[in-house]
């Protein structure tokens, strides 16, 4: 909160408190909280532990403690020189809504999901490439002489030598 703060009315909206050392925010003080925020056409409000009912009506960045590499929609396999796409350490969902990132890298990572979130998940607005791309650069010979080669052909002489049946 030091870096970015909360910048939501807390008179309202709910203020923090620490439980167990955790810094929560607290109920909102009436059911209709979000009702200030549209009366006084607040509309760069930053939200730290939003209340549950304003979720649904702002866009959301989650602080996971990992994130795993994740395919890129329409990647699926490597093909001539198509690359297959992998993304990394932030993941924005295509209506930009939604971001999740890493927390490796959060202050570098958070400031730049804001810009590029405010400013619509525009790329000139973004300093992170999240995509990775990956080509074939193995030749027919490379395969042949590659570990995977040599594991599907002793898998197949296994399979021969032992039928249906398990070999130990």
């Amino acid at each position: 909160m030091s870096m970015f703060a909360d910048t939501s009315n807390t008179d309202w909206s709910g203020s923090f408190e620490y439980e167990d050392n955790i810094l929560l925010r607290q109920q909102p003080v009436n059911q209709y909280h979000f009702e200030y925020y549209r009366t006084n056409s607040i509309n760069d409000v930053l939200w730290i532990d939003p209340p549950a009912d304003v979720m649904n009506k702002i866009k959301m960045i989650y602080v996971e403690s990992d994130l795993k590499q994740y395919k890129i929609s329409g990647s699926y396999k490597i093909e001539n020189q198509n690359p297959y796409l992998l993304g990394h350490s932030r993941h924005v969902d295509s209506s930009c809504r939604t971001a999740t990132m890493t927390s490796n890298d959060w202050p570098f990572l958070l400031g730049d999901t804001l810009n590029f979130m405010q400013n619509d998940c525009k790329e000139e607005f973004t300093n992170f490439i999240s995509i990775q791309k990956f080509y074939n650069s193995l030749t027919e010979w490379d395969y042949t002489q590659s570990y995977q080669y040599k594991l599907d052909k002793w898998f197949e002489s296994a399979i021969e030598s032992c039928g249906t049946k398990l070999c130990l």
